[in-house]
């Protein structure tokens, strides 16, 4: 099983337009959004919610 989905890639990649800040950024918040949430696999409904709290 592949840790993110494709449309949370795709989210991410939409969201950082590719900077690797931004992406190591947003990406080290999806995995703490997803442990508080306790899912094995990020799906755009975590890169989402890690966007809002980073404000990206």
């Amino acid at each position: 099983m592949e840790i993110y989905t494709l449309q949370a890639l795709e989210a991410i990649y939409a969201i950082t337009k590719g900077l690797p800040r931004l992406v190591n950024n947003l990406v080290t918040s999806c995995l703490i959004c997803a442990y508080g949430r306790k899912q094995k696999q990020i799906d755009e409904d975590v890169v989402y919610q890690a966007s809002q709290e980073l404000e990206v």
